[in-house]
């Protein structure tokens, strides 16, 4: 019997998101993504990610389903970030193993730039102190605030993100169950290589 389950967020892969000609929108938009089009128990399914850009900050606060806080999954979730639409791919790339580690790094082409990583589990840098990370699977939300500083994210004009969570497996402290899936339950919003449309400030 297919079960409801916390969707605890995940996700891994690292291809180059590729641009979309879209048109932007002012202050902040909130994205629905389709519920229920995820495989296995859909503990990663992305419902909705809301993007504001301000003067003073970004935020990406993405909302997933959750029915069951006793149930922990395996995996991990990326929010890539593009700010200049002028280079190809994003800039930057919000990272979070669960259970593990998460950190912020610069992207250049598509590869993580971690010479420069803003922090992980051994090194924090003055951006740092610009992130503030939201990450409450048993609330169904995850995400970031980053602050608008010189010389870390600086003032972006627009940006517009790609959100992919992944799940290998999950335990349900009900029954004392490991599950592992037979391939990994995957979302993506708005697809596996697509941007949200740009949100300018």
């Amino acid at each position: 019997m297919k079960r409801t389950a916390t969707r605890t967020i995940i996700g891994v892969t690292t291809a180059i998101l590729i641009l979309a000609t879209t048109p932007a929108h002012a202050g902040a938009r909130t994205f629905a993504d389709t519920v229920g089009d995820t495989s296995q128990d859909g503990i990663a399914d992305i419902s909705t990610v809301k993007v504001a850009n301000t003067k003073k900050s970004t935020t990406v606060t993405v909302r997933i389903p959750h029915e069951q806080p006793e149930m922990r999954a395996i995996g991990a979730t990326r929010i890539y970030l593009d700010t200049d639409r002028k280079k190809s791919g994003p800039e930057y790339l919000w990272f979070v193993s669960y259970p593990g580690e998460a950190y912020f790094v610069p992207v250049n082409k598509g590869t993580e730039q971690h010479s420069k990583v803003w922090y992980n589990v051994a090194k924090a840098t003055k951006c740092a102190k610009t992130v503030r990370e939201t990450f409450s699977p048993s609330d169904g939300v995850f995400g970031i605030k980053i602050k608008h500083k010189k010389g870390c994210l600086g003032n972006p004009k627009s940006v517009r993100v790609n959100i992919r969570t992944t799940v290998f497996s999950h335990f349900d402290e009900d029954d004392y169950e490991q599950t592992t899936y037979p391939s990994p339950e995957n979302d993506y919003y708005p697809s596996h290589s697509g941007y949200t449309r740009s949100v300018k400030r």
